[in-house]
C-alpha cells in the first residue's frame, strides 16, 4: 500500500513542478517536465508494483499487467486472457524507469512529436505518444503505464 507521506510528498513536488508536457512543448520543455516528474517519481521509492502496461504502433500490440520487483520485470500476464506472457514479450515489457528512459532518448532523437502526461498523484507517466514525422503513416507508438499499484 502506498503511505500517506508519500502520496502527499508526491502531490507536492507535482504541484510545484506542472503538469504534462504537450504537442506545443519544445523537447527542452518535455525534458525538464520529465526531469521534475522523475525526481518525484524516485522521492517515493516505489520499487516494486504492479501496472498496466501497453504498448501501441505498427507492430504486435501488447496490453499487460506487469510486476516489477526492485527495478527489474519479474513477469507478467496479458490484460485479456490472464495468461503469463511468453519471454519474447515479457522481454519488450518496461518499467517506470524505463519508460522515463524512452522519454530522454525520444527528446534527444528528431521527432516532429513528442508528448507526456503523468500520473496526477504518483508522477509516473501515463501516456507518451511518438510520431516521428507526421508524413509517414503508422511510425507512431504510444506508451501507456496505468493502474500502479504498489508491491510489498
Amino acid at each position: 500500500m502506498i503511505s500517506v507521506k508519500r502520496v502527499a510528498a508526491a502531490l507536492i513536488v507535482s504541484l510545484a513542478t506542472g503538469c504534462s508536457s504537450n504537442g506545443d512543448s519544445q523537447p527542452s520543455d518535455v525534458v525538464r517536465a520529465a526531469e521534475e516528474k522523475q525526481a518525484a517519481w524516485e522521492a517515493q521509492q516505489i520499487v516494486s508494483y504492479t501496472f498496466r502496461y501497453r504498448h501501441s504502433c505498427f507492430c504486435p500490440l501488447m496490453d499487460a499487467y506487469i510486476d516489477v520487483v526492485d527495478g527489474v520485470v519479474s513477469g507478467g500476464r496479458d490484460a485479456d486472457t490472464g495468461e503469463d506472457l511468453d519471454p519474447l514479450s515479457l522481454s519488450l515489457a518496461r518499467t517506470v524507469d524505463e519508460m522515463f528512459q524512452f522519454i530522454f532518448d525520444k527528446a534527444e532523437q528528431d521527432v516532429e512529436t513528442l508528448t507526456v502526461e503523468y500520473d496526477d498523484v504518483l508522477s509516473y507517466p501515463t501516456k507518451i505518444t511518438v510520431d516521428h514525422d507526421s508524413q509517414i503513416a503508422d511510425d507512431e507508438i504510444v506508451l501507456f503505464g496505468t493502474e500502479l499499484t504498489e508491491s510489498p
